[in-house]
């Protein structure tokens, strides 16, 4: 089954979580995601969301969790379902390796291994732009 993931978004050249093709055409990938962990927070403006997140990991200045540990920025950054989350670098691969977040407003969470269909493209997204991608699929 494909599962709707929301607005996905990310930059190039950053790492990226775990996948495997299944199935590829001209204009959509069929991928099998690993296991995996994220950071999420509610989602009230995209820019407080985003630095919440941000601070967690240490973009916006000292790193906002228990071991004051720097995270590297990972694509993509996920927005749906009124949250936005971060997925962690694959070395936190289990719980007990990943700080806790000092912002109440941050969890932390577990992602199961899910399938989905996944067209690249460039450009700003905003929520008509990833109807129309989502629609094209």
């Amino acid at each position: 089954p494909v599962f709707p993931m929301g607005i996905v978004f990310g930059k190039t050249g950053v790492a990226e979580p775990t996948f495997e093709v299944l199935a590829s055409c001209t204009s959509y990938e069929i991928r099998r995601y690993s296991p995996r962990f994220g950071i999420t927070t509610t989602c009230s403006s995209d820019n407080a969301s985003f630095r919440s997140l941000a601070g967690y990991i240490g973009v916006t200045g000292p790193p906002q969790n228990s071991l004051s540990e720097s995270i590297s920025m990972t694509a993509p950054v996920v927005k749906a379902e009124g949250k936005m989350q971060f997925i962690l670098p694959k070395s936190y691969d289990d719980l007990a390796k990943i700080p806790k977040p000092s912002n109440e407003n941050v969890k932390v969470f577990s992602i199961p291994e899910e399938t989905g269909a996944v067209k690249v493209f460039s450009g700003w997204v905003n929520d008509a732009k990833a109807e129309e991608v989502k629609a094209s699929l």
